[in-house]
């Protein structure tokens, strides 16, 4: 796939079979977290909200579909508690 600079790059340069499945992710994505963000990142589309989310990619035979800590922002909240208490 050529380098691309947006998600929606990224899916409509995609194989016509990962188009289809990236097609329905991307505005699940959007919908679940209104202030997530999305961008590439390492050539793939990351979205981001407290740092990293959830991201996927596409090879010739699969797609990869990652989510990462989904409680950071929580995770925080509870360092700057802890902090705040000493």
């Amino acid at each position: 796939m050529k380098k691309v600079s947006t998600i929606e790059e990224y899916v409509n340069n995609a194989l016509e079979s990962g188009t289809v499945i990236m097609s329905k992710l991307k505005p699940s994505i959007e919908a679940t977290v209104v202030e997530v963000e999305g961008a590439i990142s390492w050539n793939v589309p990351l979205y981001k909200y407290n740092g990293i989310l959830v991201g996927f990619s596409l090879d010739k035979y699969h797609i990869s579909f990652g989510i990462d800590c989904l409680n950071r922002g929580r995770q925080e909240d509870t360092k700057a508690k802890r902090l705040q208490n000493r």
